[in-house]
């Protein structure tokens, strides 16, 4: 076999390092469902309100909620895992679930503004867990598949954007009868959690060079 495939069956192989993709793609797709779907929405739920002024606060929201998050994530990983391995993936647990209630008040409140205020605390908790993922990642890969670990992650990319597509054939398709609100209503927040129960189980399983459990 080539040895890109030899080092990606090594690697794949290893239990730890699965759970952590499988983890990351999980969450790659609620990210990116949210993030494709949230401006359709928008001018869905809030027509009359959807202009410059909206421009300008749903960028500050990704940027500043999103920097702040990534950084403080990254940072509360490195002090906690000092005394706890297992906070590089306790915390993007904790972010995704924290997410899917502010999430819920983001798709339900009355106004834009209060929903634009529940998108930035979504955003601040949910973008905490990639900084952390990577320094699991890192020390959980085999020797020698470090460059091969960020492929793979980076690869997850791509099957995370096949979750706002099937969103989209099912606004499209109107599948059951659902709408766009209640789709994004189901759809994200079972993706953030199915993401956080796969981030706990990869602190308790054994990989093949390192593990995340004292």
């Amino acid at each position: 076999a080539p040895p890109a495939a030899t080092g990606l069956g090594e690697l794949l192989g290893d239990p730890l390092v699965r759970a952590l993709l499988v983890a990351s793609g999980l969450r790659f797709m609620g990210g990116f469902t949210l993030g494709v779907w949230i401006v359709p929405f928008y001018r869905g739920a809030f027509p009359g309100e959807i202009g410059t002024e909206f421009a300008l606060l749903k960028a500050a929201v990704n940027g500043v909620a999103g920097s702040v998050s990534a950084i403080g994530g990254g940072y509360l990983a490195d002090r906690w895992s000092r005394t706890e391995p297992r906070a590089v993936v306790w915390l993007p647990a904790a972010g995704s679930l924290l997410a899917i209630p502010l999430w819920i008040g983001t798709l339900t409140a009355p106004t834009l503004t209060l929903s634009l205020a529940c998108l930035f605390g979504e955003y601040l908790a949910a973008e905490c867990w990639f900084g952390p993922v990577i320094a699991a990642l890192q020390r959980a890969a085999p020797p020698g598949t470090q460059g091969l670990t960020q492929g793979s992650l980076a690869a997850l990319t791509f099957l995370g954007n096949l979750a706002p597509l099937a969103l989209g054939a099912a606004v499209a398709g109107k599948w059951g009868g659902a709408d766009l609100p209640t789709l994004l209503l189901w759809s994200v927040p079972l993706l953030y959690a199915a993401s956080a129960a796969v981030f706990v189980y990869a602190g308790e399983v054994e990989g093949g060079s390192h593990q995340l459990k004292p």
